[in-house]
């Protein structure tokens, strides 16, 4: 990552990281392979601003605008590490794929994929009261 860059929405810059990783390293580290093995993210992890930037004098269209994400470093690390994990499983970066065919409706399929998806929601939606009900 570049240095001498904007302020994440932690406050923080990459050189914050590099002058006091002595310090936090270990819990940094500890952090993203949480994320990694549960899947949970950390809400501050997953915060981003996002600024929108005028590309004219008297902006009046949203085209007009240009979007900047200001995301913080440890998403940034996290992001930069998945690619390299899911070579693992692929075998090899790949680029985007296009789809050639959707799931349309009456697909024979579309039952079951749609029993798989709400188990894992249901999965995600106990998890979130458990968190917010302080069990």
């Amino acid at each position: 990552m570049r240095l001498n860059r904007a302020l994440g929405p932690d406050g923080f810059t990459v050189e914050f990281y590099q002058h006091c990783w002595p310090m936090i390293g270990d819990s940094m580290v500890n952090d993203v392979k949480y994320f990694f093995a549960t899947r949970e993210v950390f809400h501050a992890f997953n915060t981003t601003i996002l600024s929108l930037i005028p590309k004219t004098k008297c902006p009046v269209n949203i085209k007009e605008y240009r979007p900047i994400a200001c995301c913080n470093v440890i998403y940034k690390c996290s992001t930069k590490i998945l690619p390299h994990r899911l070579k693992r499983v692929n075998g090899s970066l790949h680029g985007q794929f296009g789809s050639s065919r959707g799931l349309r409706q009456g697909d024979p399929i579309s039952p079951y994929l749609f029993l798989i998806v709400i188990k894992d929601l249901t999965g995600i939606l106990r998890r979130v009261i458990l968190i917010s009900s302080g069990v």
